[in-house]
């Protein structure tokens, strides 16, 4: 044969014999990757594995749709579109399998029961199978060769959590380490939902420190504590079924103690939104934080950020740990409220230029209690509403001081301390509130301060008319409130009063001496018009106190302030018996003025229901006690207060309903001329609608002079006369009556007790008019 033909020849045994090798070494690796290989990483990891396809080539055997389920359930946990396996030839040619390494293409990890994958607690177990030097070897060195995982997504939703991440790429050691990166990423829970574009993780299976970075989130956190608190367990909880966090005793590792993850997780350049409800809340730019966790704090939180635009940074740091209390602190040193205040307040608070500044700390024990602790400072808010005053409240700044304590499971807040600071004015308030019902047991207290500096921390628009009022000296006061609404007759209202204050300067505001002769006030006419009212002595209409019948000074001191003798304008027992009537009745109908507060509206004050008004009172109420004498007090309400519309003064009242004076009533006019104040206007149209005082309203009058009797105001026989009196009222036009014979008194009225008397007042709840 020639050269050529034994070349020939010697080419086509070689292909002959390269296809018998491919033939065997082919046959070969795919069985010794389905008998050899996959069995013991079963036997190895605990793991069942099926594929649906095997293909191989002369260096490698890929399987396709690949799934890796529990032994105990057959959840997956992953499945996998193509798994390559990588072997040596040489090794391949003498029988043994080298194999060099894995590539992964489609992988789907699935974990949890919601995510249709192996539960935590069989991840768990298979973590603790990949721990390096244990069970049955696999590989030439005893594990999985290097993995390389080159597209995949991570799928995790247990108890309220619920994680997901895609474009998953890197390098897995099974056993020793782990190099993950992700293209996106997202965790949902509780409220909480945190996206990222970019992930990096480095995990040190041995070691069990994980590093991650974390670039450009967006998050949206929930501000309501409940929310927060359920997320951090549910945390804690997926962390603890993994046995990354210890907590039960599957956990421990038997010679080992407890094993804990150990984790430092950046974020950079992240972009936020705190919010209580759909699209209202802060939106948070620049955010960077750094998430650690060990054995001694389970998670250890730091975070920096700035409100959208730059105006105004804080600083998160909290701790949840393994054992005791967690914490979390935000310093803020100045943060706009624009965005974040509406959800702090109702309806009717401007926060647009609004500020705040201080530091907040919340602490919840292994009881569940929750403390909520700091100093806050706010500025520029703005306030308006019809309640508190005609215009708006611009520009509030106050200081708060606080540590609260707050049982969720009794509803029950504790006001350890709660400090109000407004300049150098502080008002203190401690005790309990009920959340769940209309329920509270508050002490409030106002340590001795000038007297200047407490009004000129009350806001402009609600002491408009004292603004060019100048005082001296100094106040204080301690103020014990308690109710509820389950328990009226259990009110409480009690406290003292320290009041040195002096008028220095009345400033726009009339001199005492000003209503100790001709003036001018403004009173309202049948319409609800304001109108100008002239009295005083030398006016037509004005009646000294030396001129009015004793029986309505006893029917007025009986029915409307039974201390009026002896209070300084307010009087507590009876503001707690309104408060107990109120809640009884559920609507706030019974009220506890004085005749020195209704002088005190009647002189000054509008008919508006505000807060500013009320506040406005209380300094006339002080003003009214201060300068005036008791009886000269007395006289002046005798001459303002209304008796029907447009009938203003004792004088003209008595000559509207009987055409006399008012030294002439006797005992049942004045009783009724004291039946119409609670409603003058109301009840004197009722009348006229009824054409006279009906059966019912007559015995009302008769219950009026019983207990005036009863509490020593007019002898047994005036009781008895006035039982037999009736009511003759005067028409225009008519003759007057006859006058009657009356000792007429002149100067100073003796408003001291009778023997025996008592200073009750006629309760509202006797009020039987109607």
């Amino acid at each position: 044969m020639g050269l050529k033909r034994w070349l020939l020849a010697l080419i086509i045994l070689i292909v002959v014999l390269g296809f018998i090798g491919f033939f065997f070494l082919q046959s070969g690796a795919d069985r010794q990757i389905s008998e050899e290989f996959i069995p013991k990483v079963q036997e190895r990891y605990g793991v069942h594995v099926t594929w649906e396809d095997m293909s191989v080539s002369l260096s490698s055997v890929s399987l396709r749709r690949v799934t890796v389920s529990s032994l105990a359930g057959g959840r997956p946990f992953a499945r996998i579109e193509r798994l390559g396996v990588n072997v040596r030839v040489g090794p391949l040619l003498l029988g043994d399998l080298d194999i060099s390494g894995i590539r992964v293409d489609g992988l789907s990890l699935l974990a949890g029961n919601r995510s249709k994958g192996a539960s935590l607690m069989e991840w768990r177990d298979l973590l603790d199978r990949l721990r390096p030097g244990e069970g049955t070897p696999v590989g030439k060195d005893g594990d999985v060769p290097e993995i390389y995982l080159t597209s995949g997504e991570m799928r995790v939703s247990d108890r309220g959590i619920a994680a997901e991440a895609k474009g998953l790429f890197g390098r897995i050691a099974p056993g020793r380490r782990a190099h993950l990166q992700a293209d996106r990423w997202r965790l949902d829970g509780s409220g909480v939902s945190i996206t990222a574009d970019n992930l990096s993780m480095d995990y040190d299976v041995v070691a069990r420190h994980l590093t991650a970075d974390v670039d450009r989130p967006d998050f949206v956190l929930p501000l309501q504590v409940a929310k927060l608190q359920a997320a951090m367990d549910d945390v804690r909880a997926c962390l603890q079924d993994l046995g990354l966090a210890g907590g039960d005793d599957d956990a421990t590792v038997a010679g080992e103690g407890p094993r804990y993850l150990d984790a430092a997780v950046t974020i950079g350049r992240g972009r936020g939104f705190l919010s209580t409800g759909p699209s209202r809340g802060l939106e948070l730019a620049g955010v960077t934080a750094e998430l650690i966790t060990n054995a001694e704090r389970l998670i250890s939180l730091r975070a920096n950020g700035r409100a959208v635009g730059g105006r105004g940074e804080f600083v998160v740091q909290g701790t949840l740990p393994r054992q005791g209390q967690p914490e979390l602190v935000l310093d803020v040193p100045d943060l706009p409220l624009e965005n974040l205040g509406p959800l702090l307040a109702p309806n009717g608070v401007d926060w647009s230029k609004a500020r705040a500044g201080g530091q907040l700390t919340l602490k919840r024990n292994l009881r569940g209690l929750l403390t909520i602790e700091g100093r806050t400072a706010l500025s520029g808010l703005a306030l308006k509403h019809d309640r508190i005053a005609p215009e708006s409240l611009k520009d509030l700044q106050f200081a708060l001081d606080y540590r609260l304590t707050f049982n969720a499971g009794d509803h029950l807040l504790h006001v350890d301390q709660l400090q109000v600071a407004k300049d150098l004015a502080r008002l203190s308030f401690e005790g309990t509130v009920h959340t769940d019902r209309l329920a509270f047991d508050l002490r409030v207290a106002l340590p001795p301060t000038a007297c200047r500096q407490v009004l000129g921390a009350i806001p402009a628009p609600l002491r408009r008319p004292l603004e060019d009022v100048a005082l001296e000296g100094r106040i204080g006061f301690e103020v014990h409130l308690a109710l509820d609404a389950v328990s009226p007759d259990d009110t409480v209202l009690d406290g003292v009063l320290d009041n040195r204050c002096q008028i220095s300067n009345f400033g726009g505001l009339p001199a005492p001496d000003d209503f100790r002769r001709l003036f001018a006030w403004m009173a309202y006419d049948d319409k609800g018009n304001r109108i100008r009212m002239l009295s005083g002595p030398g006016s037509d209409h004005w009646t000294a106190i030396g001129a009015i019948s004793p029986y309505l000074i006893a029917a007025v001191l009986t029915t409307e302030d039974g201390k009026f003798e002896s209070h300084q304008g307010l009087t507590l027992p009876e503001l707690r018996t309104a408060l107990s009537m109120n809640l009884r009745k559920g609507a706030m109908e019974h009220g506890a003025s004085t005749i020195t507060m209704q002088l005190a509206k009647n002189l000054f004050l509008s008919r508006d229901r505000t807060l500013a008004r009320k506040l406005q009172e209380l300094f006339f109420t002080w003003y009214l006690e201060s300068n005036f004498t008791k009886d000269e007090i007395l006289e002046l309400y005798f001459n303002v207060v209304e008796f029907g519309p447009s009938i203003y003064g004792v004088g003209p009242a008595a000559r509207y309903y009987f055409g006399r004076e008012p030294f002439e009533l006797n005992l049942v006019e004045s009783v009724f001329l004291v039946k119409l104040l609670p409603s003058p206007v109301a009840r004197h149209n009722a009348l006229k609608k009824e054409g006279g005082v009906s059966k019912k309203k007559m015995a009302s009058l008769h219950r009026v002079m019983q207990v005036m009797f009863e509490r020593h105001r007019i002898s047994d026989a005036e009781y008895r006369l006035g039982l037999e009196q009736e009511l003759a009222f005067y028409n225009e036009g008519d003759p007057l009556p006859e006058p009657r014979l009356v000792a007429r008194r002149d100067g100073v009225v003796d408003l001291s007790l009778p023997p025996g008397a008592t200073e009750d007042t006629f309760a509202d709840e006797f009020d039987d008019w109607e």
